[in-house]
């Protein structure tokens, strides 16, 4: 089959003021995300794509301007390919609704379409007031009769919090169900975020690709989450067979801008 190009990137935190925010000492010391995006999405317009995703934290908190700012963003990028948005912790539902949907509601925003043949899903991973992710029983149901329904080239699933990741506390915590539908269907990969922190692997039968934050970037030890100006994305290949994801730098880390202890981000993360 003809192969299938898409590009991935997660977590913009775009905000119209990011001084103006319980991360500003974080903002502070990197490049403004919104400059981040409108770059990467304007090296995007020059590539030879079939979609975009974005998979959750849209905004950094959630404000009504805030998705207005994105939006704009998006609109003024001239990208005429389908972008696919997921929602995040961060994100807001009534907010991102209200701007992106017209809708007044405060219901999770899941839905799939086809492009060229692959089923695109994207899931609403993102519980309100609560960091972690989850995956209600409705949205369960529904995933299971989108996945039952054959397509041409299989399916590729969109969430922000990841199924797999060496701390459990960022990854899905219901996830046993979830695991089953996948590998009971054509699942050509899981596309995720939230970590701000890129790779690629396979587990339990199942890739994951997990992008790199285009705002900034996260690694980590035992005791801390390290925040870094590294900001990037995935441009990623869907063959026959196959399955390529390549992480690209937009920006090299180049200084650590605030150390954040485990103890603090499982606060933040209830």
């Amino acid at each position: 089959m003809d192969s299938i190009r898409f590009a991935h990137l997660s977590d913009t935190h775009v905000k119209i003021d990011h001084l103006e925010t319980n991360l500003d000492y974080v903002f502070k010391e990197v490049k403004d995300p919104n400059a981040n995006l409108k770059e990467l999405l304007d090296k995007i317009k020059q590539m030879n794509l079939d979609f975009v995703i974005i998979s959750g934290d849209l905004v950094h908190e959630g404000d009504t301007k805030d998705y207005e700012c994105l939006k704009k963003i998006l609109t003024e990028s001239g990208i005429s390919i389908p972008i696919f948005l997921a929602l995040g912790n961060h994100d807001r539902k009534d907010k991102f609704n209200k701007v992106f949907l017209n809708e007044d509601s405060l219901e999770r925003y899941y839905y799939s379409q086809k492009v060229k043949g692959l089923k695109v899903i994207v899931l609403d991973s993102a519980e309100a007031g609560h960091g972690r992710g989850v995956i209600d029983e409705r949205q369960l149901d529904w995933l299971l009769r989108s996945l039952s329904e054959p397509c041409e080239k299989g399916n590729i699933i969109v969430s922000h919090h990841p199924l797999f990741w060496d701390n459990p506390l960022l990854a899905i915590e219901n996830s046993d169900r979830l695991l089953r539908s996948i590998r009971e269907s054509n699942n050509r990969g899981v596309f995720c975020g939230h970590t701000h922190k890129g790779s690629s692997f396979i587990c339990e039968g199942i890739f994951q690709s997990v992008a790199e934050s285009s705002a900034f970037g996260f690694d980590y030890d035992d005791q801390s989450a390290f925040v870094s100006d590294r900001c990037g994305f995935g441009l990623c290949t869907v063959g026959d067979r196959e399955i390529f994801v390549c992480h690209e730098m937009v920006q090299a880390k180049s200084k650590m801008a605030a150390k954040i202890p485990i103890n603090t981000l499982k606060t933040i993360l209830k």
